[in-house]
């Protein structure tokens, strides 16, 4: 009886309310309405002000949105009109003192506006502030670590970085390093998801108690909007130290009326114009430091048309919650990678630090201007970015670097606009390249002949090859070099890495050289192409089992050029198998492990590809079928043998 009269009385205090509320806020004052609200809208720091307590509580608390967050007049008017009717004498109520909050109020309940203001500081505080980074990390704790520098956009030239990857290899602790390029044509999704997919290849490969990643200006983006998803999609819960380095991790805000001023950009450019949101907060065991630049000639010649509106300051302005900045005015966008990487590094390998400060007295590379540092590299950012360089050059010409021609160009003069433009045009007209020779003129491949991608299962697709249930040799889809097969004529070990994909797969020029040999195959009816770097080169690259070929003896070829495509496998139409091989000739020919001749600055990312080439074949049977265990190199047994 008791609780019926109790909950009796709730049900009509309640309706009495409402139709206090409904029947006050017909007689509500519209002009005062207007008024306040008016007042709000005006004055962006309302909420921090100690404005009438019951507004206040209604339009600052929680019930309506701030100046932070998307702005909503209609509930604003409704909320203001249910204040006003429901505590029309705002002198009664507690929390307030002649129409203002009290101290302990204002003490006891901030507005998310005044912890904003409290915490946050201004531009000139923070570009002004003495803080310095200091090592956090315990060393005591870690046996085995990995270093991953994700390179920004533009030159994709890896031994750009030998230096820093070096001194990153001899830290005892290091079980990989790898120096990361990405593709600047794809968007901020794709590429933080095939960074992740990489990084779980690699994880599995080389298993480490602490990843140091470096991202290196768009590099830098890339990973601080996937590092939050190390933790949930790639299970990984050891310490991570992110060092991101002159990246415009805010973007260049080109929205709205500017976005007319996004031109022709696409893909990873493209989503750097527009912006990026706050990234997402990583797990506890992440500690991210933002090092920027206080001047960088390269973010704002990136603003394009909008130059005049860029701040370097706003453009890297989007620290990740929890992070930590430090600003360097002693340096521009390509020394500071460099700088903050010797910096860093001593804190994972104390002893490095006599390395790097005797490395620092005898400096061995060229600076051209903030664009590159070292002939080599600048060779090669240059060749992709020649109207940077040229200008550079024609303001700048006493640097060392233009007063001589780069590797690419056709002329020996000094760089002057003319030469510059005619040698361009010249080098774009060649069919051939120069070619990087190591020692006894050994090839340097670029590629393998046809693309190794991840397995898509939505087209049973990996790059080139197709995975389907067919009789390959051993349930292989590529046979290592060094494999021992069963034949017509017995055991045979293969000489060569053989790739089962479909017939009518393109295949692609490995190297810069010349066609040595294009001739038939007679046991399966298909041809041999064979290459050299040169022609006075020893060392020979074949592909076996094409047709269509595109080549001619003589012919000089570029690296991923299309030469050919994949035949039937001995007159089968359901898959070809196109053999890749590196020998010498002579009495005894010697066939070499092809991917040992890969590009240095390829063979982690082949030895990833072919890592996770052979776990997801092995997914799609449900078999073990490799010993990846007992490889030498990727996809090989053996280093060489010899056929008689």
């Amino acid at each position: 009886m008791k609780k019926s009269v109790i909950l009796t009385s709730l049900i009509l205090a309640v309706i009495v309310s409402i139709l206090l509320i409904s029947s006050c806020s017909q007689r509500t004052n519209i002009q005062q309405e207007s008024a306040v609200s008016n007042r709000f809208l005006e004055d962006k720091n309302y909420c921090e002000q100690d404005s009438d307590c019951v507004i206040r509580d209604f339009v600052c608390g929680h019930r309506v949105q701030n100046k932070y967050y998307p702005y909503d007049k209609e509930k604003e008017l409704k909320y203001i009109s249910v204040a006003k009717c429901a505590q029309p004498v705002p002198l009664e109520n507690p929390r307030c003192i002649n129409n203002k909050c009290t101290a302990e109020e204002v003490n006891k309940v901030k507005t998310p506006v005044q912890e904003a203001k409290e915490t946050k500081k201004t531009k000139e505080e923070r570009l002004n502030s003495d803080a310095k980074f200091s090592c956090e990390n315990d060393n005591t704790k870690v046996k085995k670590r990995g270093y991953v520098f994700l390179m920004g956009l533009a030159s994709h030239y890896k031994d750009e970085w030998r230096k820093e990857r070096e001194f990153m290899q001899q830290d005892p602790k290091a079980t990989f390093v790898e120096i990361y390029d990405q593709d600047e044509n794809s968007q901020i999704d794709e590429i933080s998801r095939k960074f992740l997919i990489d990084m779980k290849v690699l994880l599995n490969k080389y298993p480490v108690d602490e990843l140091v990643l470096f991202g290196s200006s768009a590099g830098g983006i890339t990973a601080s909007y996937s590092i939050s998803r190390f933790n949930t999609e790639l299970n990984f819960t050891g310490s991570i130290a992110l060092h991101t380095m002159a990246a415009p991790i805010k973007g260049y805000d080109i929205t709205g009326v500017r976005a007319n001023f996004i031109g022709d950009r696409k893909g990873y450019l493209k989503d750097i114009a527009v912006g990026f949101k706050p990234f997402e907060t990583p797990g506890v065991n992440v500690n991210v430091y933002h090092h920027k630049t206080v001047t960088d000639e390269n973010l704002l010649e990136r603003c394009g048309a909008m130059r005049s509106f860029c701040d370097v300051f706003e453009i890297q302005n989007n620290n990740i919650k929890g992070s930590k900045e430090f600003f360097y005015p002693e340096y521009d966008h390509a020394t500071i990678m460099r700088g903050v990487v010797r910096m860093v590094l001593p804190c994972y390998n104390p002893e490095i630090a006599k390395i790097i400060k005797k490395d620092s007295e005898n400096p061995e590379e060229e600076l051209l201007g903030g664009i590159c540092i070292g002939e080599d590299a600048c060779n090669k950012y240059c060749e992709n970015n020649f109207a940077r360089c040229k200008q550079y050059c024609k303001e700048n010409p006493e640097n060392k670097l233009c007063q001589k021609p780069f590797a690419f160009e056709a002329s020996s003069d000094k760089l002057t606009d003319t030469k510059i433009a005619d040698n361009h045009l010249d080098k774009k007209k060649a069919s051939i390249k120069s070619t990087n020779i190591i020692e006894n003129n050994q090839p340097i491949l670029q590629n393998l002949g046809l693309k190794i991608e991840p397995w898509d299962k939505t087209t049973n697709k990996a790059g080139d090859f197709l995975f389907e249930s067919k009789k390959y040799v051993n349930n292989k889809i590529f046979t290592e070099f060094g494999e021992i097969v069963e034949g017509d004529k017995g055991k045979k070990t293969l000489p060569e890495i053989g790739f089962n994909v479909p017939v009518g797969t393109t295949i692609i020029s490995p190297i810069d050289g010349i066609v040595t040999d294009v001739k038939l195959y007679e046991p399966s009816q298909d041809y041999i192409i064979s290459f050299k770097t040169d022609l006075n080169s020893p060392w020979i690259i074949s592909f076996e089992h094409v047709e269509d070929v595109s080549v001619a003896k003589g012919d000089k070829v570029i690296a991923g050029q299309k030469i050919a495509k994949v035949s039937p496998s001995y007159g089968k139409t359901e898959f070809g198998n196109v053999e890749i091989a590196v020998w010498q000739g002579g009495i005894n020919i010697v066939k070499y492990c092809p991917t040992t001749f890969l590009r240095n600055d390829l063979k982690q990312e082949y030895a990833s590809k072919f890592t996770q080439l052979t776990a997801d074949w092995e997914s799609f049977r449900e078999e073990n079928v490799y010993r990846q265990e007992d490889w030498v190199a990727p996809g090989c047994l053996l280093n060489n043998l010899t056929e008689k």
